[in-house]
């Protein structure tokens, strides 16, 4: 069974955050107080368990981050 996945519509300012994150406990925070608390749902997408279907279908059919291919990294991978 696949876990659920959520996909957020990330701002500038988002994006300025999460790059200054320094480890595990910040990021958290981040994602629990900045993006799940955000009640409009033009800013997130809902995706079930299909994320990881995605992300084999971009990249070489494993849940593995390999290769330079920026589709491989658009799921599950890259900065």
């Amino acid at each position: 069974m696949t876990a659920s996945g959520c996909y957020f519509a990330l701002s500038q300012t988002d994006i300025q955050k999460l790059l200054i994150v320094r480890d595990n406990a910040e990021l958290l925070y981040f994602l629990q107080q900045e993006l799940t608390m955000r009640r409009d749902d033009g800013w997130r997408q809902w995706t079930e368990g299909t994320w990881e279907v995605l992300h084999r279908c971009l990249g070489d059919g494993t849940l593995r981050r390999v290769g330079k291919s920026v589709l491989a990294k658009c799921v599950v991978g890259g900065r």
